[in-house]
C-alpha cells in the first residue's frame, strides 16, 4: 500500500524546442542543426586533443618512470660489480700471503736442518717455534682464502643473474589507449559506465554519436552522471542495438527518460506557456519522491515529454 493519495498539481506547460530531436544523420535539412552539429564535431575535436596530451603525459611519465629503473639498475650492477672485484682482490691478497709464508716455511725447515747437523740446538729450538707459528699462520690464511673464495663465487653467479634478467622496456609498459582516454575522464561514474562500454571509444562514429548525445542531454536539462544521462547516450549511439557490455551499476534503478502519461489524460494536447492543473496518483507521487522531485517539476516534466513525442 502507498502512502501518498492522488493530488491535483498545477504548473505551466513547458517549452519544447524543436532541436532537442534533430536527427544526426540529416543534421543538413535545416540551418540550425548544421550549426549545432558543428558544435559537437568542435567538441569531438576538444575531447580527442584532451585525451591526446592525456596520453603524451601518460607516456612522458612512464618514460622517466622507466628510465629511472633502468638508471637503478645499471647502479646495482655497477655495486654488485665493485663487490665482486673487491672480492677478487682479497682473494688475490691471500694467494701472495699464502706465497710469501711457504716461502719462509722452506727457509725454516732447511735452516732448522742445518742447524741440526751444526750441534746448535738452543737455536735449532727458535727456529722451530718460527715453524710452527709459520704453519700457523698459513692454516689462517688458507681458511681466510677458502671463505673469500666462497663469497667470490655467490657475488659471480648474482651479478650474472642481474646481467641476463631483462631491461624494462617502454615498449611492455604501454597503457591499453582505450583506458587511458577513459582515465583522462574525471567523472568516476562516467570511468565505470565506458569501462563497461569500451566498444563507443575504438569506433570513432560512435564516439561522435556518445559526443552529440552528450550535447544533447545538456540541452534538454538531464542531469550528467544520472540514469536518464546514460540512457539517453546508449538510444543515441545503439538505437535498437543492445550493448554487448554488461550493464554497470549505476542503471539499477530503471531510468525514467519520459514520465509515465496517465490514461486519464492521454488524449489532451497542451501549448506551451499554458496552466495546467492534472491528478497526479499516488504512485506517481511516490516515483517522483524517488526520483527526489516535487510534484510540480514530476508534473512539467511528464508535460515536456508528452509535447516532444506529438512534435
Amino acid at each position: 500500500m502507498s502512502n501518498f493519495e492522488a493530488a491535483n498539481v498545477t504548473v505551466t506547460v513547458p517549452n519544447v524546442p524543436e532541436v532537442a530531436d534533430f536527427d544526426l544523420g540529416n543534421a543538413a535539412k535545416t540551418p540550425e542543426p548544421v550549426v549545432e552539429v558543428q558544435k559537437q564535431d568542435d567538441g569531438v575535436d576538444l575531447l580527442r586533443r584532451q585525451l591526446g596530451e592525456k596520453q603524451r603525459e601518460a607516456d612522458e611519465n612512464r618514460r622517466q618512470r622507466i628510465e629511472a629503473e633502468q638508471n637503478a639498475r645499471r647502479a646495482q650492477q655497477d655495486v654488485k660489480t665493485y663487490q665482486v672485484q673487491a672480492q677478487d682482490n682479497q682473494l688475490t691478497a691471500f694467494v701472495n700471503a699464502i706465497a710469501s709464508f711457504e716461502r719462509d716455511a722452506e727457509m725454516l725447515e732447511r735452516d732448522y736442518a742445518s742447524t741440526l747437523a751444526e750441534g746448535d740446538y738452543s737455536r735449532a729450538a727458535k727456529i722451530q717455534r718460527q715453524m710452527a707459528q709459520t704453519e700457523s699462520r698459513l692454516m689462517q690464511l688458507a681458511q681466510g682464502k677458502e671463505a673469500v673464495e666462497e663469497k667470490l663465487t655467490y657475488e659471480r653467479q648474482m651479478l650474472e643473474q642481474q646481467r641476463r634478467q631483462p631491461a624494462p622496456r617502454i615498449e611492455q609498459q604501454q597503457l591499453d589507449p582505450i583506458e587511458a582516454q577513459i582515465q583522462a575522464v574525471q567523472s568516476p561514474t562516467s570511468q565505470s559506465w565506458l569501462r563497461s562500454h569500451r566498444d563507443v571509444l575504438a569506433d570513432p562514429v560512435k564516439t561522435s554519436l556518445m559526443t552529440a548525445a552528450h550535447h544533447e542531454s545538456v540541452a534538454m536539462g538531464i542531469q550528467p552522471d544520472t540514469p536518464d544521462y546514460f540512457a539517453h547516450i546508449e538510444s543515441k549511439v545503439y538505437g535498437s542495438e543492445q550493448p554487448n557490455a554488461p550493464v554497470p551499476q549505476v542503471r539499477q534503478r530503471q531510468a525514467m527518460a519520459a514520465a509515465p502519461v496517465s490514461r486519464t489524460n492521454s488524449a489532451q494536447t497542451f501549448r506551451s506557456g499554458q496552466q495546467v492543473t492534472m491528478t497526479l496518483s499516488p504512485a506517481e507521487r511516490e516515483m517522483a519522491q524517488d526520483l527526489d522531485m516535487t510534484d510540480e517539476q514530476y508534473l512539467e516534466n511528464k508535460l515536456y515529454y508528452k509535447q516532444k513525442n506529438m512534435l
